[in-house]
């Protein structure tokens, strides 16, 4: 497969590994069916000819302030950079990345050029226990709240005070212990290379978010991302006007009162026209019993008797 990929590609197009086998980890399949056949189609990626630098980017967090960048990912070369918003995979230490999304977002870019944003989206933050965690095999992120005292033990003992946000880089075969919690190289922490932008130089604000320190002393970076895109995409719901919600209120009760005069006007109009009707027929069966009573023969009228006797 490999021989007929050189045919027709040029070899800065073919991924080279150092064992053959590997390029099957990278391989796509797919499967179309018809009535009367089963076709495997195998998705063989090709590179381009440029090499990009694979970058996990962290939130800044300077002066009591956070700014979380839109992706967590990040391919660059040069002013070329391409976010990425999963982690590429990784075949013998180098990371193969699809086509990701061109990053437009110029707060990000400005810090990744080393400049000053013009513009940046933060949001206050406060806390009384410094941020320290492991990010990558040979890497420290340090967010102190006030000094922090860092310890090194390699060939000889060195002290360190931290007072800023850093990115401590652990040497191979050494031991570091900041604020008692002590790491060394983890093999198991495998994420592409970090990059800690630049300082936002913000002025402080007086409105704060208090955060507890115990979600933030195994704080995941993972989950900002994750809050700050589901921020973007709700909806903020209008608050309907007091006036408004009055004058429905109004309406609707003068509209039931009207209704209810309405059936009571024809309600008495019923009952008026039933009591006509019933003394209408009341008169009319007097008149017809008062003709009754003038049709009867009376006493006098009537043939005498006679009295036979023997």
């Amino acid at each position: 497969m490999v021989a007929y990929l050189r045919k027709i590609y040029e070899p800065s197009q073919i991924p080279k590994f150092n064992n053959i086998l590997t390029f099957y980890q990278i391989l796509g399949t797919q499967v179309t069916f018809t009535n009367d056949k089963i076709i495997f189609a195998i998705h063989i990626p090709i590179l381009k000819t440029k090499i990009l630098d694979f970058y996990h980017i962290y939130p800044i967090i300077q002066q009591n302030k956070i700014f979380t960048p839109t992706y967590p990912y990040l391919a660059r070369a040069g002013q070329e950079a391409l976010a990425q918003k999963e982690e590429c995979p990784m075949v013998e230490e180098i990371y193969y990345c699809t086509n990701g999304i061109i990053l437009k977002d110029k707060c990000t870019l400005q810090l990744l050029n080393g400049k000053p944003p013009n513009q940046c989206v933060t949001n206050d933050i406060a806390f009384d226990q410094a941020i320290i965690e492991q990010v990558t095999r040979n890497e420290v992120l340090v967010v102190p709240v006030k000094s922090s005292r860092l310890i090194s033990k390699c060939a000889r003992d060195q002290f360190m005070e931290i007072n800023q946000p850093s990115l401590i880089k652990i040497p191979e075969n050494c031991q570091i212990t900041i604020n008692n919690l002590k790491f060394r190289n983890n093999d198991q922490v495998r994420q592409g290379t970090s990059l800690i932008l630049p300082k936002l130089k913000i002025p402080v604000t007086s409105s704060k978010n208090t955060f507890q320190s115990s979600n933030l002393t195994n704080i995941n970076f993972e989950n900002l991302y994750e809050i700050n895109n589901l921020a973007k995409q709700l909806t903020p719901i209008e608050k309907p006007q007091v006036p408004d919600a009055i004058s429905t209120s109004i309406f609707s009760t003068i509209l039931i009162v009207i209704i209810l005069m309405i059936s009571l006007i024809f309600f008495i109009l019923w009952k008026r026209k039933s009591r006509t009707v019933k003394m209408e027929e009341v008169e009319l069966q007097e008149l017809k019993e008062d003709h009754q009573k003038e049709t009867v023969v009376k006493p006098h009228q009537k043939n005498k008797s006679f009295i036979f006797s023997t």
